[in-house]
């Protein structure tokens, strides 16, 4: 997405001293880390956060009633109050998963036998595989990955699906979907709607309520927070919709001997002891941002993108995948000429101490469906620099020489 010569291009180059992991070096070559897309980076307040419990407050949560307990208890229900604020949902409608891929699996256990459900070629196997144990109906990919949106609302209105479930920025190619046109289709043929944001959040500023959607989910690690960690929105009113997937101790309200109850979403999808610590860190990296401001990032990454793309497309060995206004604000792909992906992944990191991703990114089927080689994924977030960019143009350019 090119931007006008007169934005402003915010300095973020500051908060690079929050990331401990920008100070080492490989093999006397300053680190760039060019994987965010996959797992980003953590600032050191999600780290002190994470260790602040560990040694401050270790206890298990909802249960006992010592000071411990009830600090960590405590701390976990703030944090969803947080992430709620973040999304600008309600406390009620977030529950806490391992991943955006638990978030998905969770939906479609519930749903889909309850009718047709469509998404588009180009999502994320998490959320194709699951829905393949049901009634699914994929929108066809145009030759550059994206999708036709005519065709997508014909198929919508004919299938009549009981839910649409689709990324607002694809992983595999980086493109920047049609949420709202589809959306909007979806709503006219009386379907619900699923948006994993994973590639969304911590990217630019997500409101559930403006994208008018029943389900969303989002990974913690993709936006500065631990591993392990991920969100599951449910819309208020749809209590009913979701079976949780792990039966146990936490999510019951009541066992007797014959019988049982659930307690209401969102406690009743988080069975056994749950990823408590993670939570915090998660709660500690959407403060983080909000700090800094997600239009601020937003606008830093599509600049370096932008900024990367240009470069890359004049390179006369380099085929970029994705251009113009559909293009993801903080992701590149591309591929050599002459050398294989992973080939020029590894030397990228061997010979430049640059960290890309290299393959299919959990998207084969939209690849081969385009007849797109596996590629290298560049991807930025707040803590990379111009400087940065040029340095991998000038890799890329080395490698792709090679034969």
């Amino acid at each position: 997405m090119a931007e006008p010569a007169t934005t402003h291009v915010p300095d973020l180059s500051k908060y690079r001293r929050d990331f401990p992991i920008l100070e080492r070096d490989l093999s006397g070559r300053q680190l760039i880390y060019l994987d965010s897309a996959a797992t980003s980076l953590k600032p050191q307040a999600v780290i002190d956060a994470v260790t602040g419990f560990y040694t401050r407050y270790t206890s298990n949560i909802h249960r006992a009633v010592h000071a411990l307990s009830e600090e960590a208890t405590e701390a976990f229900e703030d944090a969803r109050a947080t992430v709620a604020r973040f999304l600008n949902a309600d406390i009620r409608e977030v529950a806490f998963t391992r991943n955006a891929t638990e978030a998905l699996n969770v939906v479609s256990h519930s749903l889909r036998d309850r009718g047709p459900v469509v998404m588009p070629l180009s999502e994320h196997h998490s959320n194709l595989v699951p829905w393949r144990a049901g009634n699914s109906v994929v929108l066809k990919a145009m030759p550059d990955g994206q999708v036709d949106i005519e065709a997508a609302r014909r198929t919508i209105a004919e299938t009549k699906p009981a839910l649409v479930a689709m990324s607002t920025v694809s992983n595999g190619l980086g493109i920047t979907l049609p949420v709202a046109e589809l959306t909007a289709a979806a709503r006219d043929a009386g379907a619900m709607v699923l948006l994993d944001v994973s590639q969304s959040c911590g990217h630019e500023p997500v409101d559930v309520v403006e994208l008018d959607c029943d389900f969303a989910c989002f990974s913690g690690h993709k936006m500065l927070a631990p591993s392990g960690i991920g969100v599951l929105y449910q819309r208020e009113g749809l209590e009913h919709s979701l079976e949780p997937l792990l039966i146990g101790g936490a999510m019951v309200h009541e066992v007797h001997v014959e019988d049982h109850t659930f307690r209401p979403f969102p406690w009743c999808m988080e069975a056994g002891t749950p990823n408590i610590e993670g939570a915090i860190g998660l709660a500690a990296a959407c403060d983080y941002l909000d700090a800094i401001g997600l239009d601020v990032v937003q606008s830093h990454c599509r600049h370096l993108t932008s900024m990367v793309r240009a470069q890359l497309e004049a390179l006369p060995q380099v085929d970029v995948h994705v251009s113009g206004p559909s293009a993801s604000d903080s992701m590149v792909t591309f591929s050599s000429k002459s050398v294989a992906a992973h080939g020029v992944a590894r030397m990228l990191s061997n010979r430049f101490g640059i960290m890309v991703r290299s393959g299919y990114h959990c998207a084969q089927p939209v690849y081969e469906s385009c007849g797109i080689p596996e590629s290298v994924r560049a991807s930025v977030h707040l803590y990379n620099t111009a400087e940065e960019m040029d340095s991998l143009v000038e890799a890329v350019s080395v490698v792709s020489k090679m034969a």
